[in-house]
């Protein structure tokens, strides 16, 4: 047996005591899509079929994002988003840190899921200091 299918089920259980449901549901597909090759195989996995078997999922976790990002609105472009956060800024009359709930709030509004709390986040802060 290779080193990740050694290795995923005590990932699976530590994943389970610390709650974390995306790495939980992605190593239950990975211990899957190992044990369907498994099975095709008739042996046990080499090292370079294990990872042969990620790149695979990992390829086809790309694809389907990609075909996700087809119904996500465009992101905006820096220059649109400052524009947008002077206005929250504006709106919100803030002079400090102290505002920054208030226009985080009043841009995010705005931006209606065109661009990322991060993103938004590190204009906000950069004007505001």
């Amino acid at each position: 047996m290779g080193r990740i299918s050694d290795n995923i089920s005590n990932l699976i259980h530590e994943s389970m005591k610390l709650r974390d449901r995306l790495k939980l549901s992605t190593l239950k597909m990975l211990s899957s899509a190992l044990s369907y090759e498994k099975i095709a195989k008739l042996h046990d996995l080499s090292d370079e079929e294990e990872l042969s078997v990620v790149k695979s999922e990992a390829e086809k976790e790309k694809s389907e994002l990609a075909i996700l990002r087809e119904f996500l609105p465009a992101e905006m472009t820096d220059d649109q988003l400052s524009v947008i956060v002077d206005g929250a800024i504006g709106e919100t009359q803030a002079a400090s840190m102290a505002d920054l709930g208030k226009v985080m709030s009043a841009a995010m509004k705005k931006v209606a899921g065109q661009v990322s709390g991060d993103r938004v986040s590190e204009i906000v802060k950069r004007k505001l200091e």
